[in-house]
């Protein structure tokens, strides 16, 4: 079976007032509600804080208060983002990475999930089973590698691609959170995907709690 290299992106839309985009094409994407209330073709409506796994293409309305979408896609390298979606919609790809090139996309699941810090709250040096992309909600958090450390704010994202080992910090007033889409083998379906550096860490107790949204097979179908 021949391989194919992929694409994962994060593109963010601000959506004015009642504002409709075109409609965006099928693929393998997870959106979610940042801000504001946004409906899809046949109905849906998305809240603040919901995100959901969609193949199909559709077309979102704003509501009266407008909306800010975060959309993670999933594209071969060759297809191009839609970033142009219309009237009264800001669009912004905020991160684009290659991930590692596969031969069955279907061995591959994709979840969205969010982590949150109380204030001071750290996560140990630990890595994960596959790559994904990492956005801050709320707060501030310091990232650190064995060659580098950053501070996230609000609306900053950044990409890991699973093997290296990050360690963080929550550095605001209030509680940090981010939320993250990562692209994982089938078999980690339903289970945590972090491996600690330290395996004794793995039985400690740990200041984060999680929120899963999204936890589904990737299929061509």
């Amino acid at each position: 079976m021949a391989t194919s290299t992929y694409v994962l992106r994060l593109i963010k839309d601000v959506f004015s007032p009642h504002a409709v985009s075109k409609h965006l094409p099928d693929g393998y994407r997870v959106v979610y509600c940042n801000a504001g209330d946004l409906s899809f073709e046949g109905g849906s409506v998305l809240q603040p804080d919901e995100a959901r796994f969609m193949r199909s293409g559709m077309a979102v309305r704003a509501g009266t208060e407008g909306g800010e979408l975060w959309r993670w896609e999933l594209d071969e390298t060759s297809t191009e983002p839609q970033v142009d979606l219309g009237e009264s919609i800001q669009s912004q790809i905020v991160e684009s990475n290659e991930v590692p090139t596969v031969e069955n996309i279907e061995d591959w699941l994709i979840r969205c999930d969010s982590v949150l810090f109380p204030t001071g709250g750290t996560a140990v040096p630990h890595s994960h089973l596959g790559p994904g992309i990492r956005c801050i909600r709320n707060g501030k958090l310091t990232l650190s590698t064995d060659t580098l450390s950053r501070d996230y704010m609000p609306g900053d994202a950044w990409f890991e691609p699973g093997s290296q080992t990050v360690w963080a910090e929550a550095c605001s007033q209030e509680c940090t959170r981010f939320i993250r889409v990562l692209l994982l083998p089938k078999d980690v379906k339903g289970k945590s995907s972090i491996h600690y550096l330290n395996e004794a860490d793995r039985r400690k107790p740990k200041s984060q709690r999680y929120k899963s949204y999204v936890d589904e097979l990737l299929s061509l179908k």
